[in-house]
């Protein structure tokens, strides 16, 4: 008995990949904006993710794919708050209060569990 592949396995993983990208950057979103979503007060602790104040980081945050790459950051929209870089690198007055690179990198420690489309 012989296994012939309906479509090429390199064109199904090609199809495949814009989905399970969509899927990892949607819960990267997810974990990002749990981690900014701690009220204020009090402030936030220098090398701590930062704390909400407004809401306008947490609103910020998104995910795009483009071709086999996913984005996922704050967005830079024309008047958008221009303070994510400064939270996550710090500034000569501020120590840095990363929210990005953490979950960045417990995802990578902890995998995303994908979820199968069904046919």
């Amino acid at each position: 008995m012989s296994f012939k592949w309906k479509i090429n396995p390199n064109e199904w993983i090609r199809q495949l990949t814009p989905e399970l990208l969509k899927q990892t950057g949607d819960q990267l979103v997810r974990d990002l904006r749990a981690v900014v979503d701690v009220p204020y007060p009090p402030a936030s602790t220098p090398g701590r993710p930062p704390h909400k104040r407004s809401g306008r980081l947490r609103a910020m945050l998104g995910a795009r794919v483009v071709g086999d790459k996913a984005f996922v950051g704050s967005s830079a929209r024309r008047g958008s708050a221009p303070y994510p870089k400064f939270l996550e690198e710090g500034t000569s007055n501020m120590a840095p209060r990363p929210y990005l690179r953490p979950v960045v990198a417990f995802r990578t420690q902890n995998p995303i569990k994908l979820k199968r489309r069904r046919s």
